[in-house]
């Protein structure tokens, strides 16, 4: 599948935009928040009072709830604070990410307005508001995220001037003025040169004061009593102004023909010359009884990213149409532009409108664990019966690549077979698991690091369960296999680096093993196998140290078995008293 090519993955700022992002100041040197990551941060030695009693998940809690007016006001009062802020989870992330759609709330003065926790959840969620499509404006007055469809269509995006309100809603100019306002800046320098070449069919919003029409329409409810009420009295100003104007229209006639005739003007204006004046529209009260134009819903929003929690990228959510057609839930579907490899390579290429079968072999695999996990064993057989149908009929002897660039499938037909196992087992079948490892053989040189260690745990289980059922002598070939498991080195075909924590991993689980084989060669079932156990001791002993717990606990099993216990006090006490 062609990966589409995006103008402006991130959504930063593009001076093209016909939103907010086209109209935003030059870059300060100086940042409003300060915070040094690397540093201890204790939030008691800057607050007071009871906020040094509280936990610093409940202190960012309550800063994030504040609009981001009030946290600069914060910031600004001490050092301290600064820091403070600074380091609230949410504030730093749309900073981060959304560093442009910031200033552009700075550049509209509506910082009062947008709240920090609010804008955080409309960061991490891709979709529109008002529909299911990708969203990709913030119409800040509302702080609602929004497609382009919906920006350009939904005439309640539609912001009005306070004269439009003030006309249309019968309301008093002074108390439209305490209303929350969005102040339109100037186009930045490069964007500026640009529409000054005439080229883009736009209006000029530059200087408008601009108020989001549900809370003009709040505001009418406590004048009129309803929106109907006050809709009513601003048509019945509308029908005394035209009748001044000797006009015979309708209102909504008379609003379509200007609205047709405001847009036309304006685009023959644009192709004209300079010095030419453009045909007069209405004047005086009437031009305020136009319906909003897309200017003003455009001119109250900006480009927004969004942040992918899951792949810990961001920019311009895509929709993925063959995720959507295997079943995800629609929300679910979609990745950033920035992460178009990084989700092709999670889930396969899209071939024929789906993913490529590696994807479903992953995903029936994990499915099936979660099954047997929960002992839903009727599901994971039918879904591992479901995996056999995309299984290349046969592999190669080594490792390739196939078409979609993952790697071969020898790792699945690996994790397909220790879930084979697993179900065989929960099935007391033995005999069948047996069969299945048999199989499994020629595929463990290809197992990835923490593959082998679930193989080598549901070992120890077969082991353990066996030996819960004094079945020593089945019990030891399956500690046996897991001994080997976990000494097998990687394959050259992976990375060989691992951290700490998954060595320490390893240890443990290859511990488990050696203990559980040295105690069922030292019960009285398999016979004469005390040689076998005490050589295995001697090999955990040169691997993990004489003083390791486990390797003590091995050895006094060994010297308990030959009935020497005085002897084995003896060798445990010279080994811990040297």
């Amino acid at each position: 599948m062609s990966t589409p090519e995006y103008t402006n993955p991130r959504l930063e700022e593009y001076f093209l935009s016909s939103t907010l992002s086209g109209r935003l100041p030059n870059r300060i040197v100086a940042t409003t928040f300060e915070w040094k990551p690397n540093e201890v941060f204790q939030s008691g030695d800057y607050l007071q009072g009871l906020f040094r009693l509280l936990p610093l998940e409940i202190i960012h809690d309550c800063f994030q709830q504040l609009d981001i007016a009030t946290l600069v006001s914060i910031a600004c009062t001490s050092k301290g604070m600064n820091r403070v802020i600074g380091s609230l989870p949410k504030l730093r992330a749309l900073l981060d990410c959304a560093p442009d759609a910031m200033r552009a709330v700075a550049a509209s003065r509506t910082r009062g307005i947008v709240i920090c926790a609010d804008m955080y959840q409309k960061l991490i969620s891709p979709v529109c508001d008002s529909c299911e499509n990708a969203g990709t404006f913030l119409y800040l007055l509302s702080c609602t995220r929004l497609c382009g469809h919906c920006l350009n269509s939904n005439e309640r995006y539609r912001a009005l001037r306070p004269m439009q309100a003030v006309e249309q809603y019968a309301l008093d100019i002074s108390d439209i003025r305490n209303l929350p306002t969005l102040i339109v800046p100037k186009y930045c320098q490069k964007d500026h040169h640009y529409r000054c070449r005439s080229y883009r069919q736009q209006i000029n919003t530059t200087g408008w004061h601009l108020i989001d029409e549900l809370e003009v329409q709040r505001l009418s409810i406590g004048v009129h009593g309803s929106v109907e009420q006050a809709k009513r009295a601003g048509a019945e100003r509308l029908t005394k102004l035209l009748r001044q104007s000797d006009s015979h229209e309708s209102n909504a006639t008379w609003q379509t023909s200007q609205m047709l005739k405001r847009r036309v003007r304006e685009m023959k204006h644009l192709r004209r010359r300079p010095n030419v004046a453009p045909e007069p529209g209405p004047t005086g009260r009437l031009r305020f009884h136009l319906l909003p134009d897309v200017e003003s819903a455009c001119s109250a929003s900006t480009n927004f990213p969004w942040l992918d929690l899951a792949a810990q990228n961001f920019g311009y959510p895509v929709f993925c149409e063959a995720c959507y057609a295997a079943g995800t839930p629609r929300r679910e579907c979609y990745y950033s532009a920035p992460g178009t490899n990084q989700h092709m390579s999670r889930f396969g290429k899209v071939v024929n409108g789906t993913h490529s079968t590696a994807y479903l072999v992953r995903l029936g695999l994990a499915l099936s664990k979660v099954c047997i996990n929960h002992a839903d064993l009727e599901t994971a057989r039918i879904t591992l019966q479901k995996v056999t149908e995309y299984l290349p009929s046969s592999v190669g002897s080594t490792a390739t690549a196939d078409s979609d660039g993952h790697v071969s499938s020898h790792a699945d037909y690996a994790s397909y077979y220790i879930l084979r196992i697993a179900l065989s087992w929960k099935d007391d079948r033995i005999d069948l698991a047996e069969h299945m490892y048999s199989k499994l053989t020629q595929y463990t040189l290809h197992m990835e690091n923490d593959t082998r260690t679930t193989l080598v745990r549901l070992l120890i289980q077969i082991g353990q369960d066996l030996v819960a059922k004094s079945e020593f002598v089945a019990a030891v070939r399956w500690y046996r296999r897991a001994a080997a498991e976990s000494s097998a080195p990687p394959h050259s075909g992976r990375n060989t680096a691992t951290d700490e924590t998954q060595l320490k991993i390893d240890e443990r689980t290859r511990l488990l093993a050696l203990r559980g084989l040295v105690q069922c060669l030292t019960s009285p079932g398999p016979g004469d196998s005390l040689d076998e156990a005490t050589s295995i001791v001697r090999i955990a002993q040169a691997e993990f140290g004489e003083r390791r717990v486990e390797v003590l606990e091995m050895l006094v099993m060994v010297q308990a078995a030959k009935g020497d216990a005085s002897d084995a006090l003896t060798d445990l006490l010279e080994i811990l008293l040297p």
